[in-house]
């Protein structure tokens, strides 16, 4: 079977046990990938475990009148070159001891051989309750509880219960699909933190995770299995309830495991779905805020967690039922050791090769995918909570780094020494080329380096019709698409306060003027204080009498007359800063675009390049060169259009206290130059820049995103 040596040293120890299987342990015959495998499970301890044809010809005579060493003896005559090895055979009974599916005739003199028993029991223990991700704590047996509410809801296991199912979920995508800003703009607003929504989500979260478990033990129950431990487990510190659903995995249809897995994925979705449809229809208030509540947690915990493939939660015992490949998990990471150690350290040991060619596949794919979106997310949380709690968020970016990428790393190395089976120099010196690769690499590297961000095609400055004080349009010269040369009149905007203010002003100097001429030559500080005194009313006169004049808006370039929103003027009142009309050119347009604070860094490093290409060209994307011509100095939260935002399509989140152009993040405000080769595109319409900087190495960029990440947040 391998090529271990045929006898062990450790063989008398263990050679006249007469070991046997527990009384009630239920054997189950079950196909994975067209190879036989039976499933073994004891009811008593709801342990379970699974072997292959060659070891259940083993077990099967394991009835404690027969040795160890005369069933060895047999298997060798019977199988012939199948037959396992002395090594093997203790690793098998060590397995099934660990599993506590063996009872023995005596106690073992050989303690030592079978102490993995007493470790993975500690281990057990430390996954339990020192995992600071995953806590779990068992509270009682709730096979009876299930047995009465199985009498009561059978009907929910039926094919017209699944199509009420599937009906109900579309309906919700259908319902929410046409509010999918509205849901997104109010997502973003949403307090989590205040009072009210965290005692609602605390009470929620745990009643629909304990629905969501109550499934599984409930289908369980369908096709016969038993479920004897419901508990508590505090995932990232929230209480969710789980029940124990191990005894589907003797199950002998692969169709009845997905199911059970598949079963709380089912519920939240339901419910969420439910709470969709609430949602939608209900106006804002506390049910309203309960039913996105409740969507939320349904949806989006089912797609980052329960019902995602790539963490050991729901969705993993789906694909690995599916793809008919058990424990995927370990089999992946074994396979990828085995690998390695191959290839890199040149051992001869032969690792298990799956027969099926695509299960090699899915083996590599896994454990890569698997591997990198468990650090990606926990990093991702730990971000999110770093924006209101820092130190706790630190912190824990720390424990994924150390534990999800380090320690990995250190045991992957010691794992291929260890076991590469070559020479002690020749692996000493191939783990420190491998480290000495990495480690220049890091810093040798040069990575590329570029920003891509969405922008909107805009009018130049003097394009914006403006009006710098509170006015009235009393009078319009321009009507909505006419032809507009520079300094032509467009609408005359009166402040009677402006005319008042410049007379006052002329009254006070013309009296100032007047009383200095009465005074005698000889006073020369009276004279020169009145003098001061009337050049800054002069000065404060001719402002007001631009203002004045400046009440006659003209244009400051040339092209087509457009009124923004309404389109009559006459009769308006206008806000200062309010933009009041376009003066639309046939060709000249600008590029606005918004920096984030944590990209701004980047920004500020030397750009190499800047190319665009826009939204509404069809066919293929052709990229335009253009640069930089302005930015501003400080970053502020408005901009210059509400397209940037999520209000009109953008993606800067909006605020929603705001008219649009409000956005929650503080952003710098970017002008680019318009190509000279561009086409004619709307004014309004999105872009797209990418931004092309100097390559940095891997290591400078790690840190940078490190320091935009968590440090950033630190000072403000």
């Amino acid at each position: 079977m391998s090529d271990d040596p045929l006898f062990s040293e450790h063989w008398h120890r263990v050679k006249d046990t007469k070991p046997r299987l527990a009384t009630d342990v239920v054997v189950q015959r079950q196909v994975y990938r067209g190879v036989l495998w039976y499933a073994l499970h004891r009811s008593s301890t709801g342990a379970y475990h699974r072997v292959d044809r060659f070891a259940f010809e083993l077990i099967s005579h394991l009835d404690g009148l027969v040795s160890v060493g005369e069933l060895w003896e047999r298997a060798v005559e019977s199988q012939g070159p199948q037959a396992p090895t002395q090594p093997e055979m203790i690793g098998l009974l060590a397995e099934l001891n660990e599993a506590e599916l063996l009872t023995v005739d005596r106690k073992l003199n050989a303690e030592q051989l079978f102490a993995r028993a007493a470790r993975q029991s500690r281990g057990d223990r430390r996954q339990r309750y020192l995992n600071p991700l995953y806590l779990r704590f068992s509270l009682f047996d709730p096979d009876v509880l299930l047995n009465a509410i199985f009498s009561r809801t059978g009907w929910l296991f039926t094919r017209p219960a699944m199509f009420a199912w599937l009906a109900l979920v579309a309906i919700a995508l259908m319902t929410v699909a046409p509010k999918w800003l509205e849901l997104v703009r109010e997502i973003v607003a949403f307090d989590f933190l205040s009072p009210a929504h965290a005692v609602t989500f605390f009470v929620a979260y745990p009643l629909l995770k304990l629905i969501h478990e109550l499934a599984h033990g409930l289908v369980v129950k369908r096709y016969g299995g038993e479920v004897h431990e419901l508990g508590v487990a505090f995932m990232v510190l929230l209480p969710i309830p789980y029940v124990d659903a191990s005894s589907a995995a003797v199950f002998h249809d692969k169709r009845q495991r997905m199911l059970v897995g598949a079963a709380g994925i089912f519920v939240e979705l339901g419910l969420a779905a439910v709470a969709a449809l609430v949602w939608s229809a209900s106006s804002p208030g506390p049910v309203h805020d309960v039913a996105l509540l409740v969507m939320l947690v349904g949806g989006l915990s089912t797609v980052l967690f329960n019902g995602n493939p790539l963490l050991k939660f729901d969705g993993y015992y789906v694909l690995a039922d599916a793809l008919e490949i058990p424990n995927l998990a370990d089999r992946s990471r074994a396979y990828l050791l085995g690998l390695g150690r191959r290839y890199l350290f040149g051992s001869s040991e032969r690792s298990p090769v799956p027969g099926d060619p695509w299960e090699r596949v899915w083996l590599i794919a896994y454990g890569l995918l698997a591997s990198t979106y468990r650090i990606v997310l926990m990093l991702t949380i730990a971000f999110m909570l770093s924006d209101d709690f820092f130190f706790f968020g630190v912190a824990l970016a720390a424990w994924v780094v150390v534990m999800l990428v380090g320690k990995p790393l250190w045991q992957f190395l010691r794992f291929l020494v260890a076991g590469s089976g070559g020479s002690r120099i020749r692996d000493a010196l191939v783990t420190g080329a491998l480290c000495s690769v990495v480690g220049a690499g890091m810093f040798w590297f040069q990575a590329p380096l570029s920003t891509v961000l969405q922008g909107v095609v805009w009018l130049p400055d003097n394009a914006i019709v403006r009006v710098a004080n509170p006015c009235e349009v009393t009078q319009t010269y321009a009507t909505e698409g006419q032809q507009i040369t520079p300094g032509e009149p467009l609408f005359r905007c009166e402040d009677p306060a402006l005319e008042t203010s410049a007379r006052d002003l002329q009254a006070k100097v013309d009296e100032l003027q007047a009383e200095r001429s009465g005074i005698a030559g000889s006073d020369r500080v009276k004279l020169d204080l009145m003098r001061n005194e009337i050049d800054t009313l002069q000065a404060r006169l001719a402002r007001a009498k631009q203002e004045v004049e400046d009440q006659l808006v003209r244009a400051g370039s040339a092209g087509r007359f457009v009124v923004a929103g309404e389109v009559v003027l006459a009769g308006q009142f206008l806000e200062p800063d309010t933009v009041v009309a376009y003066i639309v050119p046939p060709r000249s347009r600008t590029v606005r675009l918004a920096f984030s604070q944590a990209d701004i860094g980047s920004f500020n490093d030397s750009v190499l390049s800047v190319a665009m290409q826009f939204a509404e060209q069809t066919g293929e994307r052709v990229s335009y060169s253009s640069s930089v011509t302005r930015v501003t100095p400080k970053a502020g939260n408005r901009v210059v259009t509400s397209a940037l935002t999520t209000d009109g399509g953008g993606t800067l989140l909006a605020d929603p206290t705001g008219d649009g152009r409000d956005v929650l993040e503080p952003v710098f405000d970017v002008e680019l130059a318009w190509p000279a080769n561009a086409p004619t595109v709307h004014v309004g319409s999105h872009v797209w820049v990418k931004f092309t900087h100097e390559p940095k190495s891997v290591a400078e960029r790690i840190g940078t995103e490190f320091q935009r990440a968590f440090l950033g947040r630190l000072d403000a």
